[in-house]
C-alpha cells in the first residue's frame, strides 16, 4: 500500500512538472469583457497600471512583470474598472522619456495674441520662441491660420527662429495652462513710474490724453488682465496699478488680457493719492467707484446710480477702480470727483456685487459714450 501511495506521488509530480516546463512560454489568456475578443490577462494589468515594462507571459514574471505588482487580476478579469491616468500624468510619462526642457532665461509668455503682440511691439527683449512641432507643419499648409502665419513671419524679421518642441515641453514651461501651442521665452515688461510721467507732462504734451485708468490694488491677475483688456477696447491711453498690494504683471494676466497687456502704456504709483491731487490741480476729472453697500467718504458727494451723472464732456477723465474685495481705497475716494456705482436689477444677499472687471466694463462703456454725444 506504501509503495501504491509513493508511486501515485512521483506520477503526480512527474506531470506537474511536464506542465510546468511546456507552458513556460504559454500566454495566459481571457476575453476582453466588451470586445470579448483573446488577451493576455497580465498585459490588461499592464494596460491598466501604464507601466512601461514589457508583458508576455506568467512564467516570465520574476523579469517582466514588476509593473503589476498590486493590481486585482480577477477584478481585470471580471470586468471591473480599471484605473486610468490622468492627461497630466500621460505628459509627464511622455517627458520622463523625452529631452531636457529647454532652459527659460526671462519668462515665458505664452497663447497666440500675447506672443503676437509682444513681438509686434518689441517692448521686452527675445530669447527664444518654442512651437508645438505639428503647428510647425500645419502653417506650411495651403489653409494655414493667419495668425500663425503672421507670428513666424514676425519671428523671423527678427531673427528668432522658432523651436520645435513637444507637448510636454510647452505644458512643462508654462506650469500645464492653455498655451495654445506656443511660448515666447522673453523679458519682464518695465513699468515706468507714473510720478515721472507728470513730471514731464508740460514738455512731452501727455495731458492731451482723454482716459485714463487707475488700479487700486487689483490682486487676482485674471481680473487684472480683464480690466486691461476692456480699458484697450474703449480707448483708455493710459494705464495706472498700485506699486504695493497688487499682482505681479505675470504672463498669466498677458493671457487674460488677450495681449493687451503687450501694448497699453502701463505705469506704477507709490503714492496714488499725490498723484491724483496733482491731476486735479491740471483740470482733470477724477472718477471713482463703488459698490452698492460700500462707504465713503467720497469729496464728490453721494454715489450716483444709473443713470449716472457723468464728468464733463471737456474735461479728461481718469477712473479709480478698486480692490476685490475692499473696493477702491478711502484715501483716494477722498479725492474724487465724482463716484459711481452699478446697482442690481433686484437685491440680493447671495450675489451683492459685480466682478471689478464686469463693473470696470460698464463704466468705461458709460463714459466712452458720454463723450461721442
Amino acid at each position: 500500500y506504501s509503495l501504491a501511495v509513493f508511486s501515485r506521488v512521483v506520477l503526480t509530480l512527474t506531470a506537474v512538472s511536464r506542465i510546468l516546463f511546456f507552458s513556460r512560454d504559454m500566454t495566459f489568456v481571457v476575453l476582453h469583457p466588451i470586445q470579448k475578443r483573446p488577451q493576455c490577462l497580465l498585459n490588461a494589468a499592464y494596460r491598466a497600471r501604464g507601466s512601461a515594462l514589457c508583458v508576455q507571459c506568467f512564467h516570465n514574471k520574476a523579469r517582466h512583470h514588476e509593473g503589476v505588482a498590486g493590481v486585482d487580476l480577477m477584478a481585470l478579469e471580471s470586468g471591473g474598472t480599471k484605473t486610468r491616468t490622468s492627461q497630466s500624468q500621460r505628459h509627464q510619462a511622455v517627458y520622463k522619456k523625452s529631452a531636457r526642457p529647454p532652459r527659460v532665461t526671462g519668462e515665458v509668455v505664452f497663447g497666440l495674441h500675447p506672443v503676437l503682440l509682444a513681438l509686434k511691439t518689441g517692448r521686452r527683449e527675445l530669447f527664444s520662441l518654442h512651437v508645438r512641432g505639428s503647428k510647425l507643419k500645419d502653417t506650411g499648409r495651403s489653409g494655414a491660420s493667419s495668425l500663425w502665419t503672421e507670428i513666424l513671419g514676425l519671428a523671423e524679421q527678427r531673427g528668432l527662429a522658432p523651436r520645435r518642441s513637444s507637448l510636454a515641453n510647452l505644458d512643462h514651461l508654462t506650469e500645464n495652462r492653455t498655451h495654445q501651442g506656443i511660448c515666447l521665452d522673453a523679458s519682464q515688461l518695465p513699468v515706468p513710474d507714473g510720478h515721472r510721467l507728470l513730471a514731464a507732462s508740460e514738455s512731452s504734451g501727455v495731458l492731451n490724453d482723454r482716459l485714463w485708468v487707475l488700479m487700486d490694488r487689483i490682486q487676482d491677475p485674471m481680473n487684472f488682465g480683464a480690466v486691461l483688456r476692456s480699458s484697450y477696447y474703449f480707448g483708455v491711453q493710459k494705464v495706472f496699478t498700485t506699486r504695493t498690494d497688487s499682482c505681479r504683471l505675470s504672463p498669466v494676466v498677458s493671457k487674460a488680457s488677450s495681449g493687451a497687456l503687450e501694448v497699453m502704456d502701463l505705469y506704477s504709483l507709490q503714492t496714488p493719492a499725490e498723484f491724483l491731487q496733482v491731476l486735479k490741480a491740471k483740470g482733470w476729472w477724477v472718477v471713482g467707484t463703488a459698490g452698492v453697500k460700500q462707504d465713503g467718504p467720497f469729496e464728490g458727494g453721494p454715489r450716483s446710480d444709473l443713470p449716472w451723472v457723468l464728468p464733463p464732456p471737456d474735461k479728461p477723465d481718469i477712473l479709480i477702480v478698486g480692490n476685490e474685495n475692499q473696493g477702491m481705497h478711502r484715501e483716494l475716494g477722498a479725492v474724487c470727483d465724482s463716484v459711481l456705482s452699478v446697482s442690481p436689477a433686484a437685491s440680493s444677499d447671495l450675489i451683492g456685487s459685480l466682478n471689478v472687471s464686469v463693473a470696470t466694463g460698464i463704466v468705461l462703456h458709460e463714459l466712452a459714450r458720454g463723450r461721442t454725444k
